[in-house]
C-alpha cells in the first residue's frame, strides 16, 4: 500500500522484531538488508498518514539485535559498513520520533544493550541541556550520564538526536575512555548571527563503570 493504515504498520515492525530476536542465527548479509527494512519502514511511516511515527520505538530492540550480532564479530568483511549503516538507521528513528514531540515537550530515551539514545526538540531561543539514559552501575554510582548542553539558540526549533554506541565496536575502542557520541542537528543550533552560542558534551567516563 502507498499508504499503510495504522494496523499495517505496527503489524509490520512485530514481524521483524520477531524474525531478529536471535542474534547468533543472522549473518552478515542479513544485517544489511534487515538495517535497509528498517529505514524503509521508516521512511514510509513518515509519509503514512495514519501518523504512526510512535510506534518506530519498536525497531530500537531490531537495531539492538544488529548490533548484538556485530559485537564478537568485528573481522568480518561488511562490519564497517554495518556499523555506519546502524548509526544511520538510528539517527532516521530519532528523526522521524521528533516529529511526535512539541518543542521543549520531554525527550524520547531508548536504552538498550548496545546503545543508547535520545531525541528532543530544542525551543526557539532557548538554552537546553539533553541527556542520554543513564546506566544502572552509573545511577549508582552517582556519575553523570552523558550529555549536551547549548547555549544561544536558533531561531527556529531545531530537532536533536544523540545516539551513543559501545566504545568496544570501533577500531582500538577497547582504548577508549568513553563510548563515542553521534549528534544530529535538524538545523544550526547557532542561527543567532548576533549572539553567541555555546555548545559542550560531556562524555561519561566508561572506566569507571566497568
Amino acid at each position: 500500500q502507498e499508504y499503510p493504515d495504522q494496523f499495517v504498520i505496527p503489524g509490520w515492525i512485530s514481524a521483524l522484531v520477531d524474525a531478529t530476536k536471535a542474534p547468533d542465527e543472522l549473518n552478515g548479509d542479513m544485517i544489511v538488508t534487515i538495517l535497509g527494512i528498517v529505514d524503509a519502514i521508516v521512511e514510509v511511516t513518515s509519509k503514512s498518514v495514519s501518523n504512526s511515527n510512535d510506534r518506530l520505538p519498536g525497531l530500537f530492540s531490531v537495531v539492538n539485535s544488529a548490533l548484538s550480532y556485530l559485537a564478537h564479530r568485528s573481522l568480518v568483511e561488511n562490519f564497517d559498513s554495518g556499523l555506519k549503516l546502524t548509526v544511520s538507521s538510528l539517527t532516521s528513528i530519532n528523526r522521524a520520533l521528533s516529529s511526535t514531540l512539541v518543542p521543549g515537550q520531554y525527550p524520547i530515551l531508548s536504552s538498550q544493550n548496545c546503545f543508547r539514545t535520545t531525541v528532543a526538540i530544542l525551543p526557539a531561543l532557548s538554552d537546553l541541556i539533553l541527556s542520554l539514559p543513564q546506566t544502572q552501575t552509573g545511577t549508582l554510582l552517582d556519575i553523570p550520564a552523558t550529555s549536551l548542553s547549548l547555549q544561544g539558540g536558533s531561531v527556529t526549533p531545531i530537532d536533536i538526536s544523540m545516539v551513543a554506541l559501545r566504545s568496544h565496536y570501533y577500531q582500538n575502542g577497547s582504548n577508549f575512555k568513553a563510548n563515542p557520541v553521534n549528534i544530529h542537528f535538524s538545523g544550526s543550533p547557532c542561527g543567532v548571527s548576533n549572539n553567541s552560542c555555546t555548545a559542550v558534551v560531556y562524555l561519561q567516563n566508561s572506566q569507571f563503570l566497568s
